[in-house]
């Protein structure tokens, strides 16, 4: 049987959340496939390495973010910075 290949990308709004005072990045793995887009991985992971002390709660307390730029939610630029945009094309 053929080794079928899926094609994985990030989605493209992710949130931050703030744990122990540094920032968490929350953010979805998908692939295509065959029956369509499926969600491939979940993942929150602190951004300086460590263990995760506790997870984000769903609501006000997180920060929408897309392309690298808040576009929602509470206001944590003070610990997450925005970055540039990929230096390749992001399909919406």
């Amino acid at each position: 049987m053929p080794r079928m290949r899926f094609e994985s990308f990030t989605l493209q709004r992710e949130l931050i959340a703030i744990n122990e005072g540094v920032a968490v990045l929350v953010y979805a793995l998908a692939s295509k496939t065959p029956a369509g887009n499926m969600l491939d991985s979940f993942s929150v992971d602190r951004l300086d390495g460590e263990p995760l002390q506790s997870y984000p709660k769903a609501g006000s307390s997180l920060m929408i973010v897309e392309r690298g730029r808040r576009i929602g939610g509470a206001n944590l630029r003070a610990v997450y910075h925005a970055s540039d945009p990929p230096p390749f094309p992001v399909k919406d």
